[in-house]
Order: structure tokens, then C-alpha cells, then sequence
């Protein structure tokens, strides 16, 4: 992963990493939609230490970041303006990822998007693991980082 800015899009649901309503309010939902091209879905992703994977990611149009108040499964990713960190988890295929708490947990938690079509509230996930597909990780807990212009 290199610095830089991004759209981030859910591999199982293929929706992207969006800022709701492009509110940049203290709590605002972080929410799977679909591509509409807006600032809300441009991410600015910085690498703070490439051997471990971690790195901010911060909406590029409203300066903050995305985060959970506690860090505890199934709570959902909101807006915040103070720096928050990640790591990120290389998966089969180009530039595609798990996103994951820097802290040591087992199973990991994970960014996902829920498989229940009605919820696009992003939210923290146990790793699922599913070694007998070709795919071992839940794709609704991959992220493909595709770059955006400036």
C-alpha cells in the first residue's frame, strides 16, 4: 500500500466506503454505497509503518477520519476529526485487504459490511474464516483500494 488517495469498495457487497450524506459531524455513520464518484467516498490513506500495515485512513474532502468509539464487535464505524490508526491485511488479489484494529485479538476484528442486504452501516467483525473456498476470508470483509485522481 502506498500513500495516497482512494476509493474503497467492499468486495462482497461492492459498495464503497462512504462518509453519509458527506456530513463531517462528530458520529456521522460510515456506510456502504454505491458509486456516485462524490468526496465522500475519497479516502487519503497514509502509511505510518509499512512492516506492520499500519496506516490512517482519513475522508479526503473533510479532513477526519473513520473509526468505533470502543473497538467492540459489531460496533459501527463513525466519523471522528481526531487521527485514528489501522492495519491493513493483504489478501489474494491486487490492492485487495482486510482492515483491521492495530490491537492483538483472536479471531482479529475487521472492517465488513454486513451480508443482510437492508444494512450498509459499516461495522467490526470477527475475522471469518472459511478455509475450504478458494477465497478463505468473507468477502464482506475485503476491501479493494482502487486510486483516485487528484
Amino acid at each position: 500500500m502506498e500513500n495516497g488517495r482512494y476509493a474503497i469498495v467492499n468486495t462482497g457487497r461492492a459498495l464503497m466506503l462512504d462518509l453519509q450524506g458527506n456530513l463531517a459531524v462528530a458520529d456521522n455513520p460510515i456506510i456502504g454505497f454505491p458509486l456516485n464518484g462524490t468526496n465522500a467516498q475519497k479516502w487519503t490513506i497514509t502509511v505510518l509503518d509499512a512492516a506492520s500495515g499500519i496506516i490512517s485512513i482519513r475522508n479526503d474532502d473533510n479532513g477526519g477520519y473513520f473509526t468505533t468509539a470502543n473497538g467492540n464487535v459489531n460496533e459501527e464505524f463513525v466519523y471522528t476529526p481526531d487521527a485514528r490508526v489501522l492495519r491493513l491485511e493483504a489478501v489474494a488479489g491486487a490492492g485487495v485487504f482486510t482492515i483491521a484494529l492495530p490491537v492483538a485479538a483472536i479471531p482479529p476484528l475487521v472492517v465488513s459490511i454486513p451480508a443482510d442486504l437492508a444494512n450498509v452501516n459499516v461495522r467490526l467483525e470477527q475475522l471469518q474464516l472459511h478455509p475450504e473456498d478458494l477465497n478463505p476470508i468473507n468477502l464482506n470483509q475485503q476491501w479493494l483500494f482502487v486510486p483516485v485522481e487528484n
